[in-house]
């Protein structure tokens, strides 16, 4: 099916088309043509390149419905986005699964109107899965979408976002042969050239800053907000708004060693929250890494708010005997025990496991020949050199690096001396080689129980 397109009266696609303007002296622009202050042509109510517009009006009825078709497809389909468009490494499996969780977009209704139940969502992957990457596919669809969107981006520091907010750029300014097909207005501008006199159409060079940039084809020039905004104290203030927030990979290695730390990562969490607009989307990402990091605490105080959706996998899977489809292709928040189909194309009337154990995300052949995903044999590795980093990093599970202590809580609690009468009752004299250690941190009653959870 074909979508309709506002503004845009595909009848004048038949025949050939009006011929560029001819130049016109006007001694009102001091000999310039009169057609360079002529208003650009548009399309959906978008300005459009001349030479560009152009092209178009020449398709026949059959190519313009392909062209249509296909941009509907880039701005509905993650998947078909990220391939054809964009020339990423992302796969039907798990990332379809994975796209599945987002905003799902309908190109003509407004952003608010998109999903009026759930506004947030967080989505734990496994390292290596390609979440990041994906990430940008996402905030891509929505600039095509809208062209006056404006997204803020919150990372573990500038180090991580600002190659971020560069290689998401680099599609527009080193765009794809399909990009300048179907989306040419997002890339292109137009310029007279005097020596011809004519309009020619020419990759944008303005891409803002190293913490900004903005499409060509916004509309609104009012909003003070980039398209894509990185949230540094360079870049934002309190008097920006955002119609969605991505929080990709805030808590990582450096960040996460103390907790101090953590609730540093936290803060910076909370100071971006009051920038969303009312009805706007807040899309959180990433890895777990340690407890009582930034995603438990979001869970915590989230737990009790129905507009939140949460995602959180281990690198494992079964595959479904009733559908064949891997497990990651069930609704787990609509039945935990008997998922069901969670997408178009993946319907199941509930996931029944083979019981054989396979991975999330699957190695995976990258265009230029290098790969990503992983094997069981890749994870058993891992798992055997650190069960902490494992734990955090491929199951978002750190709560079980307890348990793996060579020196459990129950261990360390029959050997505490708490008084020195204890002495004598655990440790008769001469009876045992005896090792005493201090806890730094502990507050008695007569302090009030402070504890200095300071110390490590």
């Amino acid at each position: 099916m074909i979508p309709e397109t506002s503004g845009f009266d595909p009848s004048w696609i038949v025949g050939d088309p009006e011929p560029n303007p001819p130049a016109q002296p006007n001694a009102e622009s001091d000999g310039a043509p009169a057609c360079i202050t002529d208003p650009p042509p548009t399309i959906e109510g978008v300005p459009f390149p001349r030479q560009a517009y152009l092209r178009i009006r020449r398709y026949s009825f059959e190519e313009y419905a392909d062209w249509l078709s296909c941009r509907y497809k880039a701005r509905t389909d993650q998947i078909y986005l990220g391939r054809e468009i964009m020339l990423l490494d992302i796969q039907e499996n798990p990332h379809r699964a994975l796209a599945s969780l987002m905003v799902r977009k309908q190109p003509g209704v407004d952003i608010a109107l998109l999903d009026a139940n759930i506004k947030r969502r967080m989505i734990l992957w496994p390292r290596g899965s390609a979440k990041t990457t994906f990430s940008r596919v996402e905030q891509m669809q929505w600039m095509l979408n809208y062209p006056n969107v404006r997204i803020c981006f919150l990372s573990g520091g500038e180090a991580v976002s600002m190659p971020q907010l560069e290689a998401l750029k680099r599609h527009f300014s080193h765009p794809s042969d399909n990009m300048v097909k179907y989306f040419p207005e997002y890339v292109m501008e137009s310029k007279w050239n005097k020596k011809t006199n004519q309009w020619e159409d020419a990759l944008v060079k303005d891409w803002g800053t190293q913490h900004h940039f903005t499409v060509p084809c916004r509309t609104n020039f009012g909003l003070p907000e980039a398209t894509f905004t990185l949230a540094t104290e360079e870049a934002i203030s309190s008097g920006t708004h955002f119609d969605i927030i991505f929080v990709d990979d805030l808590q990582n290695n450096a960040n996460s060693r103390t907790i101090a730390a953590l609730d540093k990562t936290h803060k910076s969490y909370l100071d971006i929250l009051p920038l969303l607009m009312p009805q706007g989307y807040l899309m959180v990402t990433g890895t777990r890494y340690a407890n009582g990091d930034v995603y438990q605490k979001i869970q915590t105080v989230a737990s009790k708010e129905s507009k939140w959706l949460f995602a959180v996998r281990d690198c494992y899977s079964t595959m479904c005997t009733r559908c064949g489809h891997p497990d990651v292709f069930h609704d787990r928040n609509v039945d935990a025990v008997n998922p069901p189909g969670l997408i178009p194309g993946y319907e199941c009337a509930g996931f029944i496991s083979d019981g054989v154990q396979g991975c999330l995300c699957p190695t995976i052949i990258c265009k230029d020949g290098s790969q990503y995903g992983y094997t069981l044999e890749f994870l058993a590795m891992q798992k055997a050199e650190s069960l902490s980093f494992f734990a955090c990093q491929y199951l978002n599970r750190p709560e079980l690096i307890r348990g793996a202590q060579v020196f459990t809580e129950e261990l360390i609690k029959t050997y505490t001396i708490l008084t020195e009468a204890q002495f004598e009752t655990q440790f008769p004299r001469n009876s045992v080689e005896l090792f005493i250690g201090a806890d730094l941190a502990y507050s008695g009653p007569e302090f009030g129980d402070l504890r200095d959870e300071s110390v490590r």
